[in-house]
């Protein structure tokens, strides 16, 4: 799927629409709190900003320091699932840099809202789309989601539920939380501005 002004506008109406399910708040607050004990580490990798690394590092494998951001496998031997082949990496940074530049996020310079949910899909697959099911890696524990899941790779299953918290709350509790700040004006792509930490 590419992007453009559809896409652009399709995101950001659901952005605009979504409300994190008050049941799953707290658990969101605690992968907030997981990846802001990160942030450093995070930070410290560049090439994007901080809270996208963070948001899919949790959900590749709950912020776990020991394994590949591309697809949550161990750093000490190359990766088996898709990436197939990559690493073994001597730190969690090295096999980060490496993900990121796979996917060619280094090159982006468009981190508002819609975009970075767009590569945030991007990242996991487009698989949803086909499915006309919003993509659980993005919208679970919203408003936006409610059923149907890729159980395994290529693997569908439409009574399946995920557990797994998506991109977008997350990112909407950090805006809330104002760890990360941002113009309300979606439709004006404003940029994310980056707290500056104490």
């Amino acid at each position: 799927m590419k992007w453009n002004e559809t896409a652009r506008k399709g995101y950001s109406a659901l952005y605009g629409k979504m409300v994190i399910k008050p049941e799953r708040m707290a658990a969101v607050d605690k992968i907030c709190d997981r990846i802001l004990a990160g942030r450093g580490r995070y930070q410290s990798v560049g090439l994007v900003p901080w809270w996208w690394i963070g948001i899919v590092h949790n959900l590749e494998s709950g912020c776990d320091f020991k394994t590949y951001l591309g697809n949550g496998e161990p750093l000490n031997r190359a990766t088996r699932l898709v990436p197939a082949g990559r690493g073994p990496f001597s730190t969690w940074e090295a096999g980060a840099v490496d993900a990121l530049k796979l996917h060619n996020l280094h090159k982006e310079t468009d981190w508002t809202i819609p975009h970075a949910l767009y590569l945030f899909e991007a990242w996991n697959g487009w698989g949803y789309v086909g499915k006309g099911v919003n993509s659980p890696y993005i919208w679970s524990f919203s408003n936006l989601y409610s059923s149907g899941k890729y159980v395994s790779d290529g693997v569908w299953s439409a009574s399946a539920v995920s557990a797994q918290c998506g991109a977008a709350v997350i990112l909407k509790r950090l805006i809330d939380r104002k760890e990360v700040v941002m113009s309300v004006d979606l439709l004006k792509l404003v940029p994310l501005i980056e707290r500056v930490a104490p």
